[in-house]
């Protein structure tokens, strides 16, 4: 019994010196991403509607997302890029509705954000989206002349 408790011990003790794998694996360092302390955000206004069936060429990088929603014309109503630290917001105003950002957190992985949609005192949205690092989310943000407003949220950083 002694001499195996011996033998147990220098196996313990060879794997500590030599490093067991379990060891090396859990001591090899992993790749480090560079999380800069600002994030660039692009918010784009988009009329969707079955009104027509139009499709405003500036769209394009997002015609293949658009074309699952239930609509079949879309305008561009207007596109804006902020860069945002967190606890900064930002807004934009258009077709009688506030658009307000605010950049809550971000890391190596994603980005989250508050979102919020006023028409005049009527709060519409008031939400949190993690967004992943490089992507976008889609938001519908009620009705708009006769189609709808959708909002592609996304973060470059």
């Amino acid at each position: 019994m002694k001499r195996m408790s011996q033998w147990m011990l220098w196996g313990v003790g060879a794997a500590l010196l030599l490093g067991s794998p379990m060891a090396i694996a859990q001591s090899a360092p992993s790749a480090v991403v560079a999380v800069p302390s600002k994030v660039n955000v692009e918010i784009e206004l988009i009329r969707a509607t079955n009104e027509h069936e139009r499709i405003d060429q500036r769209l394009s990088s997002q015609l293949k997302h658009l074309k699952r929603l239930p609509f079949k014309g879309f305008e561009l109503l207007e596109a804006r890029e902020m860069t945002l630290a967190p606890g900064t917001a930002s807004a934009i105003t258009a077709k009688g509705k506030e658009l307000r950002i605010t950049l809550i957190s971000h890391d190596e992985r994603a980005a989250k954000l508050k979102v919020q949609v006023r028409k005049g005192e009527k709060q519409i949205l008031d939400t949190m989206v993690t967004i992943n690092r490089n992507r976008s989310f889609f938001v519908q943000v009620g009705s708009l002349d006769s189609g709808v407003l959708v909002m592609p949220l996304s973060v470059r950083y």
